[in-house]
């Protein structure tokens, strides 16, 4: 009996899965200085567009790693964005790979 439950909640609790990965994603990248407005927007089509669970976790490992990247070496490698009117930096890489 206790598999049958489980069963009829997996629906559920995969949702909750992705809605608590997407969360964690938005919240990474919405207050990120390290990222342009055009990234920070592209990231969070991506993230609410995405259905794919592995996908997203998959972002939930890499987003952090990268996002630490550009934090330990944006004062040789990224300009700020203002000229684009926003704010942080900017590098010629996706952040988040389809």
């Amino acid at each position: 009996m206790q598999t049958h439950v489980l069963e009829q909640n997996a629906a559920p609790t995969a949702f909750a899965t992705l809605s608590t990965i997407r969360t964690h994603l938005t919240t990474l990248t919405f207050h990120s200085p390290y990222l342009s407005d055009a990234e920070k927007l592209r990231a969070n089509h991506r993230i609410h567009d995405c259905e794919q669970l592995a996908q997203l976790a998959l972002w939930l490992l890499t987003v952090p790693a990268e996002l630490a990247w550009r934090e330990a070496t944006y004062n040789d490698l990224y300009e700020p964005c203002s000229a684009e009117g926003g704010q942080g930096y900017s590098l010629n890489t996706p952040l988040l790979h389809s």
